[in-house]
């Protein structure tokens, strides 16, 4: 039976056999189990996956081309973007092999584009960013000699290395060399306090815990701790979901326990049989997702907690939280009144499920370690919106820029909640 993990957002994958040489015949293999993921088991409302075959036919010599496993992902992945949905895509080796571990190849950092090059927003610990003496605030001006205008810059395989002129926050500028590397990207959940004022950070809802082991994303364990201390003595809280990618939908269905009953639905899932028995029974269009969810007999609901806090929320998101993450957003609004506060989150809250590649009965030793994500479920929330492509508008939009010593959106939640916001009756 194909090994498959459900989630939104990031990727929860089991352990991945290193990559070997791809040869034709390997190639042939995964495009052959590529094609058959996509047009049985992807799931859109309103899609049609049946000829992305054909369209493989078309980018054929691009593919013949590809030499690497980062070139052969690229080329198959420009191809799946043609149908314009998230959470599909072809996951490389390394890719693979480093979020099972909780962590990702690259050089260790939180970047934005702009005019003067490539800004560092963020710099993770003991990544190899943070080992060459990157610093959050400076900019890169230059990679191997050319100015970068765009994330590829920085594109690239475990051990590639890159020349950078860097210029630092004091106007000077250096050169450092950095090797692109495995490197942890788990951030622990944390609860910090502002009077009465309980601000939760939730960096991820990926990952399971497994006994013995440490988390590689969300720590159930750890967040019942923090939800324990908090719930006694909170008037407010503040929930921090700003970069959180999303994640599996169990951890976010227990968290919104703590907040939402679980008689509340927060919206619904739409997949393939029952989009079929929505058409059957109403008439409707597939794609009418409004009319689905007042159809729905199962919408989704939270998990239940012997701890729930009955207390006024705020939630700050940004363009970095995405799918389990919109819809605990969106659900703590629709049911509870939280209020939002930050910019518009990314839009991709297709369900999906992620596999191994390589044909069924390969040999251990023969495969390659690809991966790939395919979307099976859409998703609509109790008040009818389609987060897929529209994503979370904050009730209170924030543009003014986040920095270590200065957040503003913090800073508008706070002034919320001085003026003494009520719980939703």
């Amino acid at each position: 039976m194909m090994k498959r993990h459900f989630f939104l957002g990031a990727l929860v994958l089991a352990a991945i056999v290193p990559a070997q040489t791809l040869t034709p015949e390997a190639k042939d293999g995964l495009i052959r189990t590529l094609n058959q993921r996509v047009t049985q088991f992807a799931f859109v409302p309103g899609k049609d996956f049946s000829h992305f075959p054909a369209m493989l036919e078309t980018i054929k010599p691009k593919v013949d081309a590809a030499s690497t496993p980062l070139e052969f992902a690229a080329v198959l992945n420009e191809a799946l973007a043609r149908f314009g949905v998230s959470h599909m895509s072809v996951i490389t080796p390394d890719a693979a092999r480093a979020r099972a571990t909780g962590g990702t190849v690259g050089i260790g950092i939180q970047l934005e584009v702009t005019d003067k090059g490539i800004k560092l927003l963020a710099v993770y610990p003991n990544s190899p960013a943070e080992k060459g003496g990157l610093k959050p605030g400076e900019t890169i001006i230059a990679v191997d000699g050319v100015k970068p205008i765009s994330r590829d810059a920085l594109a690239g395989e475990v051990g590639k290395s890159f020349k950078l002129r860097v210029l630092g926050a004091d106007g000077k500028e250096r050169d450092v060399t950095i090797t692109k590397a495995f490197f942890s990207t788990r951030q622990p959940e944390t609860l910090t306090w502002h009077n009465k004022v309980a601000i939760i950070r939730i960096p991820t809802f990926d990952g399971f815990t497994q006994r013995g082991k440490e988390p590689t994303g969300y720590d159930g364990a750890h967040v019942d701790k923090l939800m324990a201390e908090a719930q006694p003595k909170a008037k407010y809280v503040i929930l921090d979901l700003r970069s959180n990618p999303g994640g599996v939908v169990l951890n976010m269905l227990s968290f919104a326990g703590y907040f939402i009953p679980t008689t509340s639905p927060m919206g619904s899932f739409v997949n393939r049989g029952s989009s079929q028995q929505f058409v059957k029974e109403t008439g409707n269009k597939p794609d009418d997702l409004v009319q689905y969810h007042k159809w729905d007999k199962n919408p989704v609901k939270p998990l239940g907690h012997p701890i729930r806090f009955n207390v006024p929320v705020a939630v700050l998101i940004n363009g970095g939280t995405g799918s389990a993450a919109e819809m605990i957003s969106a659900g703590l609004r629709d049911t509870i009144g939280a209020r939002v506060f930050g910019q518009k989150s990314i839009g991709m809250v297709l369900a999906s499920v992620v596999s191994p590649l390589d044909p069924m009965g390969t040999p251990r030793d023969k495969q390659t370690g690809f991966q790939v994500i395919v979307p099976i479920q859409d998703y609509v929330t109790s008040k009818g919106l389609r987060l897929e492509g529209n994503g979370v508008k904050p009730d209170v939009p924030i543009t003014a820029q986040v920095t270590k010593d200065n957040d503003p959106v913090l800073k508008a939640a706070l002034a919320w909640i001085a003026t003494g916001p009520k719980v939703k009756s």
